[in-house]
């Protein structure tokens, strides 16, 4: 349910170039990602993706854990 729920959202929005970027590994668990399929994803390099982050934490620490 929750897979199709996921795939209706990802045609409406368009969002094809970015299958595999969000893992999620059960109902109860945190959908996580890494700083590696971020860059692939997004075609940026991955120090560029890891400085964002660095440079980024605290705002991003408002939608979990890093």
């Amino acid at each position: 349910m929750t897979e199709k729920i996921i795939d209706a959202a990802g045609k409406k929005h368009n969002l094809t170039g970015f299958d595999g970027l969000v893992f999620v590994h059960g109902l109860n668990e945190e959908p996580f990602t890494t700083d590696k399929v971020i860059s692939k994803c997004s075609k940026n390099q991955l120090q560029v993706v890891k400085n964002l982050v660095r440079n980024h934490k605290q705002d991003l620490e408002e939608f979990g854990g890093l």
